[in-house]
This record gives C-alpha cells, structure tokens and sequence, in this order.
C-alpha cells in the first residue's frame, strides 16, 4: 500500500509516494528516515484513494520521519509533527528554527512576483531552483524583483513588500482552479501593473517578465471538478491534475496528499513509472 506525502510537477506530474508497509513510526530522529520514491503520472491511470488522510511525518535537515499513522482533517500533518517540522516554509524573516540558521545565512535567495490569472503574489525562493518554483506554484509568468544574499533577508523583503501593496503571500489551489478561467494575457498585465508600482523602491531592480504559460496544458474548456485519479492524464498545472475522462477533469493534487493510493489488487496501475 502507497502513502502520497506529495506532489510536484516542473517537468513531468510526478506523486512522491511511500511504501506504508512494516513502517515503524518514529517521536525522535533515532529510527531511519523514510524511503521516498516519485512516481511519474502518464497515459491512462486508474487508481483508488483512500477517503481518509493520514500525517506524512516531519522533515528534518536530516530527512522525513515518519509518523504513528494519526488520521488528519486538515492539512497534511498532525499537530505533533508539526511541531517537530524543521523547515522554513512558513519563515517571515525572523528565524525560529536553530538547525537551519547557518545554511539560510549563506544560501541566496531571490524575491518574485508571480502572477495567477491576474493575482499577484510575493514569494521567496532559492536562487538556484527559482524556476522550478514557479513551475511548481502553476503560475502564469513570474519576474524576479530583487536578489538577496540570505533567506532571511528575503524573507524580510517579502514581508515588506506584502504589507506595502498588499500582495498575497499564498493562494489555496481552490482558487487557482477558479482562476483558470482567466487568460495569460489578463495575468501578464496584472503583473506588468504591480512592477511598475514598485518603481516607488529603486532598490528593487526588477528582472524581465517570463512567461510560463507554454508549460501548461491548453485547455479547451473550464475543467469540470474530480475527486478521483483516474482517467487519461493531459498534464498538470501547479497542484493541479488535469485528465480526461468523459469530458476535461481536474484534481487538486494537493487535497490527495496523506491519501493511500492503490490499483487493481493493491498494486500500482498502468501509467505509474519511476523516472
């Protein structure tokens, strides 16, 4: 039986998936990290999900830890891993978290605008996989606003530059399906206005505007909502699954995180391979 613990897509769909046989669970960082596998989504799948959820563990600079299985509502992790969670994802510029204060303090980082069917958000990334980032977040085009020399100071940058426009710092994948109505001009332009508000910061030195919308799917028609993998797989946009199967689907990939995922007889279906 397979645990989903995540999803990304920059290249192909991919579902980050573990076994959740003979898994011990693990309160500390004495029992091994868990074995992850990604798995390429592709051509027809059909796979059966569980209703429920289950916590995917915590992360540590020393890997992902499993979790004794707690059944969750919400999220994708129970309150006690999340507790013990070791990374900067929710970082606003003041650092909580001892273990990474070093590599954060070293590492550049640049801050961008990205663009979402005419929402602009801030956000942060690493230097060195901005791109994929991007990619990952289903944006429509995106532009680097300035580069800093740590992840603390881009955060800080993020923060101010959220609270001076009010840019968002999220959006749920609810609403970036929602958004798909929308066309890439209508973001490019959304994006076009928030640079030229920031000519008020001349410390900023915004980069060229990328355009990320030929790494999508051209879709036809509003995809209409599914809750099952199943289905010919088109491509996928973000968090967003899109597959066809009796008309254009699309799956909140992010919604299945935690699920247990098999085929017929338990077994992984046809369109699942490892890279």
């Amino acid at each position: 039986m397979l645990h989903i613990i995540g999803f990304y897509s920059h290249d192909k769909p991919r579902m980050v998936i573990r076994d959740a046989h003979n898994l011990a669970p693990s309160s500390t960082f004495s029992l091994p990290p868990i074995h992850a596998s990604s798995l390429v989504l592709e051509g027809d799948i059909d796979f059966d999900l569980s209703t429920s959820r289950y916590c995917i563990g915590f992360s540590s600079p020393f890997g992902v830890f499993p979790c004794p299985e707690q059944k969750i509502s919400r999220g994708t992790q129970c309150a006690s891993c999340r507790s013990k969670e070791l990374t900067c994802a929710r970082c606003t510029g003041e650092c909580v978290v001892e273990q990474n204060f070093s590599e954060c303090m070293r590492t550049p980082h640049i801050v961008y605008l990205a663009s979402f069917g005419g929402i602009v958000k801030v956000g942060v990334s690493g230097k060195e996989r901005y791109p994929k980032r991007w990619l990952e977040q289903g944006a429509d085009c995106a532009v680097v606003v300035a580069e800093s020399k740590s992840g603390m100071e881009a955060r800080q940058t993020e923060s101010l530059l959220a609270w001076h426009f009010g840019f968002k710092t999220a959006l749920t994948t609810s609403m970036k399906i929602s958004l798909l109505r929308e066309t890439p001009q209508k973001s490019k332009l959304a994006l076009e206005a928030a640079v030229a508000r920031l000519a008020k910061f001349p410390s900023l030195e915004p980069s060229e505007i990328v355009d990320l919308s030929p790494n999508y799917p051209k879709l036809n028609c509003m995809p209409s909502l599914t809750n099952q993998l199943a289905g010919r797989v088109i491509g996928a946009k973000g968090n967003i699954l899109f597959l066809e199967k009796d008309g254009l689907l699309a799956l909140n990939m992010k919604g299945c995180i935690g699920k247990y995922v098999m085929g017929k007889n338990g077994h992984p279906a046809n369109g699942v391979s490892t890279p």
